[in-house]
């Protein structure tokens, strides 16, 4: 049995509303604010949107190609199973994210992989950019979402494949 300190000693528990102290950094991955997802597109769901971005999140950590168990992915963005295969597959469908189904080579597990050339092509049916008058501003808050998922492809591309180094080694 896991024991936690209370947050005075560690400043990364948190105590939850049913008294028991959760690591902050793992129960929260996302950085959602109610201005940033004002910005997404008004068909994308709070739940579309957490796991798009849980996606991105992931990628970034792990590399272009990472594995991530479905029980997690439930529980850190607290998704009904039928929500979570709803949104992901409208997500692959729309080609942001890549899967390739686990085979006994890789102990059956999913392998995840983030688009972002397909992001950064397709910008516009996640956010749109028509918020203010000024067409300039829109134009420019467009220019800043592609240069930062732009950044975010080099990041990823740039990282060690630690989850699944025989893909990139035949």
């Amino acid at each position: 049995m896991i024991h936690y300190r209370k947050e005075e000693e560690t400043n990364i528990l948190k105590k939850d509303s049913d008294g028991v102290y959760h690591d902050i950094n793992t129960r929260t991955p996302l950085a959602l604010n109610t201005y940033r997802l004002d910005l997404y597109q008004s068909d994308w769901k709070i739940e579309k949107i957490a796991l798009f971005e849980l996606f991105i999140v992931l990628s970034m950590i792990y590399g272009k190609v990472f594995y991530y168990q479905k029980e997690r992915f439930l529980e850190n963005l607290r998704l009904s199973d039928h929500a979570y295969r709803k949104y992901r597959r409208e997500l692959e469908n729309a080609g942001f994210i890549n899967i390739k189904p686990g085979n006994k080579k890789n102990n059956f597990k999913n392998r995840y992989s983030v688009n972002f050339d397909c992001i950064i092509n397709n910008i516009e049916e996640i956010y749109h950019f028509n918020q203010f008058d000024n067409k300039f501003i829109n134009e420019a808050y467009k220019n800043d979402f592609v240069e930062l998922f732009e950044h975010y492809k080099n990041k990823v591309e740039n990282l060690e494949d630690s989850q699944f180094p025989y893909i990139y080694n035949r």
